[in-house]
């Protein structure tokens, strides 16, 4: 008999659950309203930035220096209204109703991304997560927010909280489920026995 209080999913976050980046949402809904002129104009910068060369550590950066001197509990109540407001509309379709599979199941949910903690966390409430890891890299002073060496390391931390969160929760990684888009999701995906890969709205079989 299976004993699905041991059984997981482990979602990455943007473009797996969500449509876009994190990033550009809070941008757009809260950002734009804030007194810092210069974020305004300092962080489309960084989109343009990350889309060129592949790499969400120069949002990540500008969104924690933009958001330095707010009240977290503010941000985090105008965050989660915006989100109840809008939820079906950010969500990819099919990773919603796998959610909702999971939760049915009984299954716990877990999100592992390294988007910060202040946005992270109404999400994975709103959406009924167990738990979630906002992971934050650090940048050493030999290396900068370009290096592949910088993805690799999230890739690795990702596979680490894995392996945190199971020994927390006494989660059976083989008979657990594992969700992500991207590179730096393989390294956590490769664990998991039912891993898959989002690919134009679309669900696919992870080849390890």
């Amino acid at each position: 008999m299976v004993n699905i209080n041991n059984i997981a999913a482990f979602y990455d976050l943007d473009k797996t659950i969500i449509r876009q980046n994190l990033y550009s949402i809070f941008f757009n809904t809260f950002i734009k309203k804030s007194s810092k002129i210069l974020a305004k104009f300092y962080i489309p910068v960084l989109f343009v930035l990350s889309k060129l060369f592949k790499n969400n550590e120069f949002i990540r950066h500008g969104m924690i220096w933009s958001l330095s001197g707010y009240n977290k509990k503010y941000i985090q109540l105008e965050w989660r209204e915006y989100l109840k407001a809008n939820l079906d509309t950010i969500m990819i379709k099919c990773i919603q109703e796998s959610i909702e599979n999971h939760l049915s199941a009984n299954h716990k949910l877990f999100i592992l991304t390294n988007n910060i903690d202040v946005l992270v966390g109404p999400l994975a409430e709103l959406l009924g997560f167990t738990d979630y890891r906002a992971i934050n890299v650090s940048v050493d002073s030999s290396e900068n927010i370009l290096s592949t060496s910088l993805l690799k390391k999230i890739s690795i931390d990702k596979k680490m909280e894995l392996f945190n969160l199971s020994t927390e929760y006494k989660i059976d990684l083989s008979k657990s489920f594992g969700y992500g888009d991207s590179i730096e999701d393989y390294e956590f995906l490769r664990e998991l026995t039912s891993a898959y890969l989002l690919n134009k709205d679309q669900l696919m079989k992870f080849n390890k």
